[in-house]
């Protein structure tokens, strides 16, 4: 959804060591996730591929670590 593209996305991605799956999407592909009106809107995709969670505005690295250990099954704060 960037409007500048992938070749400013995959720089920063870079700097920050994301390790984890990027989606640069369109206006239809936002659609077919039910619409994203603000920028940045972050899925929690599940193991089934299955939206679990959805995040609008920054969220801070706890909130993400809970979200992503409840996902997983595992017990919070370990």
């Amino acid at each position: 959804m960037d409007e500048e593209g992938w070749e400013i996305v995959k720089p920063y991605i870079t700097d920050k060591k994301v390790n984890y799956r990027i989606l640069a999407g369109d206006d239809s592909t936002a659609q077919l996730y039910g619409g994203v009106d603000s920028l940045p809107t972050t899925f929690l995709i599940d193991k089934n591929g299955m939206i679990a969670g959805v995040h609008v505005g920054l969220v801070s690295k706890s909130e993400y670590e809970k979200d992503i250990l409840a996902l997983l099954g595992a017990p919070a704060g370990k």
